[in-house]
Parts: C-alpha cells; structure tokens; sequence
C-alpha cells in the first residue's frame, strides 16, 4: 500500500497542536474502502460514507452553514474526507476552528487517502483528541458518519453530540406542548392560589442525606436499606415511583411531578391517606386532577428552562425555579440540593432497562423490553457492560451527569451497578448503615 500520501499530510501538522506521535500508518480493522464516481470520492467506512460520492464539496457547504458567517470560531466533530474544514477557512472572520478527531484509525485513512495539505498547516486549526466527558463546543457541526464510527470510550460524548443536535426539535415541541396544555392552566389558577412556593423550602433540610427515588427496576433492590434507614434519611420520590414505595411501606417526603399528561392521575392511585404529611412539588402544568388527589401540602415551583413560554402565569404567580432537562429526576435531584442535602443516593435512577424490564415492578406501565444483540441504544453499566436503553433516557442521564459536575459540594452516591453508571457518582453500600 502507498503511504506516501499520508506522510505528506503528516508532514504538514504541528505537534504544538497536535501529537503527530499518536498517528501510525496502521489501518483500520476493517479496512476503509476508496469510492470514485466522475463528481468525486470518499470513503467507506463499515458501511457509511463519510462524505457524497457527488457532490462533497455541497454537501459540505449545507454543513458550514450551522456555523454563523461572522463567527470568529467553529468546531468540527469528525473528519469526514476533510471538505468541510477547507470550505470555513475560506471565511475571513474565522480566527480558530477546532477539529475533533472522534476516531483515530478514520482519520488516518482519510489522511492515507486524501490530499489535506492546503488547510493543515493552517494556523487557525487545532487538531483534538477528545475526552469522552467533554462538553460539546459551540458554534459546532458534525460528520455524522465520524460521529457514529466514535468507539465506546466516547459513548458519552457521542450522546451529548446527539441531544444537541436535536435540541432544536425537543424545544419546538416542548413549546407546540405548552400551547397545547396552556388552556388547561386556567383550571389552576385557584391552586396557585393557595399553594406554596417551592422557595420556601430551600435550606430546611441542612445537612441532611436524601434518597432520590426513581422509578427504574433496580429500585426494588434499594427496598431493605430504605426501610433500615428510614430515620435517618429524607426522601424525594418521582411520581412514577410513588405507588411501588407506598406498596412498600415507604411513605416519601416529598413527591415530584412535573409531567402535564392525563394519564398523571393514575400515578396516584394508592393509598393516599398516608401521604398527608408528605409534600407534593408540582410544575404548573400538571393536571388539576392531580392536585385535588394531593390530601397534604402542595407547592408550586417553575422548571429553569422554557420561562418564556410561561412568563404571564409567573407575573401573576411567582415561585422558585428548578432545575429541569425533560426527566423529573433532575427537578427532585434539585429540590433536594436546594433543601440543603450534602448527600444523596440515588435509587432506581436506571437510565435503561436493566433486567429488560422499564420501571419497577408495580409501577404504572412497567413494560419487558427486548434485550438481545440487537438494541442500537445502549448505556454503559457499572461492571462496565452494556445495557440497552434509548436516546431520551440517555439524553437524560447526561444531564443529570452535567449537573452533578457543577455541584462539587454534594455527595452523589448510586445504589446499584446494574443500572447506568452516572458519571460523577460513587456506588452505596446497601449493607452498611448510615
């Protein structure tokens, strides 16, 4: 094979922004197939082409296009065939792009193959091997072949690329959602009335250890130290747990529901008349049903996210906010660091399907899910094994990931290996107490 092509390229980067001494002339496992067509080349790369075999140089145009024209930096994840580098160093106003290499042996097929010394030694590049807890850069594109060929070390980086991309998306229906269940808001009005400000909760719990309830299937596990520990320990549930830790003897704290669904009533079918010392924290979009089911205090609090879309009804009724990215673990997660936990061990926080099953057993719309090879969405566990879920459960680990990170002075410990594993956790040892 001639390699020659590849040491040109080789030749043209700086160490200074790169470590030339990570790349080889080693190929891939399953080698990278050269394409030729009368417009063009690419590569083919386990099945996917990195680039049009027509038209890359377009293709990389409609790419470009996601970074602002008069942005002075832009970020790159993946290679591609190195079109799209080329086309925005073209533009004057940009003074830094950041290209990350999100797969060591693609990059150094396309360098094999392909003619990238006009934009190499540009001063303006700086050539990364990315970390997989890396947070994604803006303003960004991806080459979305590179980004799915990434290994599993990046897993979590390669998610992360993954909500950003459809962010976009998730906040348009969140707000065609909102105008959707924004009349409904009218019957709650009387609540937010009489109902208390989350606020006035911030700090009554100093020091103290919560347990954070989820409704994953490990949670079962979690039962025994719970109930051992129950003196010393508050406890913050999400709605879809509540029914299985009421079966259980397990009276909660406080409970949080921030979903606006009609089916949200049938999280509550259970004996509520031990809940009358408990708390309930709601977003105020939940169905008023609800709130009328609640026999103890209630309290109203707004998600940090989306304010705009809810700006009159907060004019009228102001409230604390909390943190929220679409899971109600994150709100309940919040509420207690707000209340003043220093410690908090997390249960049936699973993110996946451990077991094959959705939720705990006895939670409302627990579901077997099918586990065998062939789940294309996965978490890692925390012996390290892969474990099926799916893209919003992952985008919602993530962000709970991203808030631990940012709460240094907060203990986070998991109850179980067998669930996700949440970057920034330590594991509980169900059999020591507090």
């Amino acid at each position: 094979m001639d390699n020659s092509l590849f040491y040109k390229n080789l030749n043209m980067i700086n160490e200074g922004r790169f470590k030339a001494r990570c790349i080889d002339c080693k190929g891939l496992r399953r080698p990278a197939k050269l394409l030729r067509s009368e417009t063009g080349k690419t590569l083919l790369v386990s099945g996917m082409h990195l680039a049009s075999l027509f038209n890359s140089e377009k293709e990389a145009e409609i790419q470009a296009s996601l970074i602002p024209e008069n942005s002075t930096k832009a970020n790159i994840y993946g290679i591609g065939i190195g079109e799209l580098p080329r086309i925005l160093l073209k533009r004057k106003a940009l003074k830094r792009l950041n290209l990350y290499i999100l797969n060591l042996s693609v990059f150094k097929e396309v360098l094999r193959n392909f003619d990238l010394t006009d934009w190499l030694d540009d001063s303006r590049v700086n050539l990364v091997i990315p970390d997989a807890a890396d947070k994604v850069n803006s303003p960004f594109c991806v080459i979305f072949p590179c980004m799915l060929l990434a290994p599993d070390n990046l897993a979590p980086l390669r998610d992360r690329l993954l909500l950003e991309l459809n962010s976009p998306f998730l906040n348009r229906y969140v707000r065609e959602e909102i105008v959707a269940w924004k009349s409904r808001l009218i019957e709650n009005y009387p609540f937010f009335e009489q109902d208390g400000d989350v606020a006035d909760l911030f700090d009554s719990w100093q020091g103290c250890q919560v347990a954070v309830i989820g409704g994953g299937p490990t949670l079962a596990s979690g039962y025994g130290y719970l109930k051992k520990n129950r003196k010393n320990l508050k406890i913050v549930t999400v709605n879809t747990a509540l029914k299985s830790l009421v079966n259980q003897g397990i009276i909660p704290d406080a409970v949080v529901v921030i979903d606006p669904g009609i089916q949200m009533p049938r999280y509550f079918e259970t004996d509520l008349k031990q809940l009358k010392g408990s708390l309930l924290v709601y977003f105020p979009g939940v169905i008023s049903k609800v709130l009328n089911l609640w026999p103890g205090k209630r309290f109203m609090a707004y998600s940090e996210k989306n304010t705009e879309n809810l700006k009159s009804v907060y004019e009228l009724y102001p409230r604390g906010r909390l943190y929220s990215a679409g899971s109600t673990i994150h709100p309940a997660t919040d509420l207690a660091v707000k209340m003043g936990a220093l410690k908090i061990l997390f249960f049936g926080t699973d993110f996946s399907y451990p077991g094959g099953r959705t939720h705990v057993q006895g939670a409302v719309y627990e579901e077997k899910v099918q586990t065998d090879d062939t789940f294309q969405n996965w978490v890692v566990d925390g012996s390290g094994q892969k474990i099926p879920s799916k893209p919003g459960l992952i985008g919602f680990l993530r962000d709970l990931e991203d808030y631990i990170h940012v709460h240094s002075g907060v203990e986070f410990l998991n109850s179980s290996r067998l669930g996700a594993r949440i970057v920034g956790t330590e594991y509980l040892n169900l059999e020591q107490p507090i």
